[in-house]
């Protein structure tokens, strides 16, 4: 037990500094069942309260029909608990259509996060100048004042045209952008200070609008002054957007099924989980002594520049750090060395992008030569400290070896850190000794 606590210990402060190096890497994976981690994404979506360490991981057991397997990072509240079960009965109720009608468990459950999205959306417009640069690039096109006809408008708005080419068949661009733009903005602060169905309805359909219209994609396509704020309006756009488009399609799956959703909870006790949430005390007072603790030496003419690039090393950080089993690794280890999987290529949804320590561990496991199940989540690739080792967590389940599964995990994670660091400071290769 003393071995693996100081396993952890020596992790938690490898991910702490992966983190103050701002360590992350941009890229895209190929998603296999994409269409289905989609699904299983909304489900989340659904599920996340937006609270501080709320995450849920989603997967599909089709060996007895459809059965939807949930975990979360710790252990499930009677709310999580009860939550769950009311949003697969509402999705088979066949008088649900769409988000509205699932509106008070979207309001009661998801909230904080809904606003947040919305609070953010509203600060990429108003916060990084990208409102005073829309209108000054609107201002510059030379035919923003001609008439609209209806063509002009499907090419304009290829995501509302049916719905404004009545109203705006005629009327000038400019005045159309400025509509749907302002719009947007004040139905952004409407909804966030009374969320409600309809509301929030009308500001999906202003957002979506000016978000894919032709004007901001042209912007983005020749990479003009600003179009680093489009982009990072059109993100906040679309996960907004997506307590709308994604339910919808939610809705019209579960529709297609035409039977009743099992759901069936990963908890601690069904895998048998030794330790649960357990607060790990980093000794290191600074991220400079936990390097040395890493066995990180470097010379003194180095300091400097990693001090000037990264100042933070150089001060108190976080000492304590509760870790747990992800949720992403009990829904893997529910299903253990399944061999009679319908589909090889097994998603699994998250309430957000699954972090690298559960990548890397998901690698080691699809990997191993025994499986039956390649296993695929969205990753963001970014340290989290509150990963646990899984074979502390886990001594009682059968199937992979997990201590080789957490050394591969350790193992890369100490190899990503030495990079982070000579990329930090542009160490030589002879700047560090391990």
């Amino acid at each position: 037990m003393a071995i693996s606590n100081h396993n952890q210990t020596l992790l938690s402060e490898r991910l702490l500094l992966l983190d103050k190096l701002n360590y992350s890497v941009h890229g895209l994976e190929h998603i296999h069942a994409f269409q289905e981690m989609k699904l299983l994404d909304t489900i989340a979506l659904l599920l996340t309260t937006g609270l501080p360490g709320d995450h849920f991981a989603i997967a599909f057991d089709k060996r007895r029909g459809v059965e939807v397997v949930l975990a979360k990072n710790g252990t499930p509240t009677p709310e999580d608990l009860a939550d769950a079960k009311e949003l697969f009965v509402s999705l088979c109720n066949t008088e649900v259509r769409g988000v509205e009608d699932l509106f008070p468990l979207l309001v009661r459950r998801c909230r904080a996060n809904v606003l947040k999205r919305i609070q953010k959306m509203l600060a990429s417009i108003l916060e990084t100048g990208f409102y005073d640069d829309f209108y000054s690039r609107l201002d510059q096109r030379s035919s923003a004042g001609d008439p609209l006809s209806p063509s002009d408008i499907e090419r304009e708005f290829p995501r509302s045209t049916k719905s404004i080419t009545k109203g705006y068949t005629g009327q000038p661009l400019s005045d159309v952008l400025r509509d749907f733009f302002d719009g947007t903005v004040g139905a952004a602060q409407v909804v966030s200070e009374e969320l409600e169905a309809k509301g929030f309805l009308d500001l999906h359909f202003l957002t979506s609008t000016i978000a894919h219209c032709c004007f901001l994609r042209q912007w983005v396509l020749v990479r003009d002054e600003g179009y680093q704020k489009v982009l990072r309006f059109q993100r906040c756009a679309e996960k907004l957007c997506r307590y709308v488009d994604d339910v919808h399609s939610l809705v019209r799956y579960a529709k297609r099924l035409g039977r009743p959703i099992q759901c069936h909870w990963v908890t601690d006790e069904s895998l048998g989980i030794q330790i649960r949430e357990e607060d790990i005390r980093i000794s290191a007072e600074t991220p400079l002594e936990a390097l040395h603790r890493s066995s990180l030496v470097y010379s003194r003419f180095e300091l400097p520049v990693l001090k000037e690039r990264k100042p933070l090393i150089f001060e108190p950080w976080q000492r304590t750090v509760q870790t747990c089993l992800h949720a992403e690794l009990r829904i893997i280890l529910h299903f253990g060395q399944a061999t009679d999987m319908e589909d090889y290529y097994r998603p699994i949804g998250a309430s957000k992008p699954s972090c690298l320590c559960c990548l890397l561990w998901m690698e080691a496991y699809n990997r191993q030569p025994q499986g039956d199940i390649f296993w695929e989540a969205r990753s963001c690739r970014k340290a989290d400290a509150t990963w646990a080792l899984s074979a502390p967590a886990c001594s009682n389940v059968k199937g992979p070896d997990l201590r080789v599964l957490d050394e591969e995990v350790t193992s890369k994670i100490f190899q990503l850190l030495v990079q982070a660091l000579d990329n930090s400071s542009s160490f030589s290769k002879h700047g560090l000794a391990t």
